[in-house]
């Protein structure tokens, strides 16, 4: 019998999917409330990602010339408060999945 794992979910929020197993996770989700949680915290997850990406975290910086000297990055209360509150969401996430996973077993 096939199970639906996370990688499973993962590709799936991600689109990464063939039609075949497509098809199948969207019977489990219809067929099992603790799969559409899991998908959720997923989709949680990716929007959290995304939303770091835009704000221009993980993005590389480049070496200034040596003849310039690289400007300070300006982060007042308000970029740091958001940071925080991001890293909180993602262990508030992060919990919940670990709760259902362990609620599983």
């Amino acid at each position: 019998m096939r199970k639906l794992t996370d990688d499973l979910l993962a590709a799936y929020e991600d689109g990464e999917l063939s039609e075949e197993d497509r098809a199948f996770v969207d019977a489990e989700l219809q067929r099992d409330p603790e799969a559409q949680a899991r998908l959720e915290a997923f989709r949680s997850v990716s929007v959290l990602v995304r939303a770091a990406h835009a704000d221009g975290a993980g993005t590389r910086t480049e070496l200034a010339p040596p003849e310039q000297e690289p400007q300070p990055r300006c982060g007042g209360p308000v970029r740091r408060i958001s940071g925080t509150l991001a890293i909180a969401v993602i262990i508030l996430v992060l919990a919940i999945a670990a709760a259902l996973y362990f609620s599983m077993a």
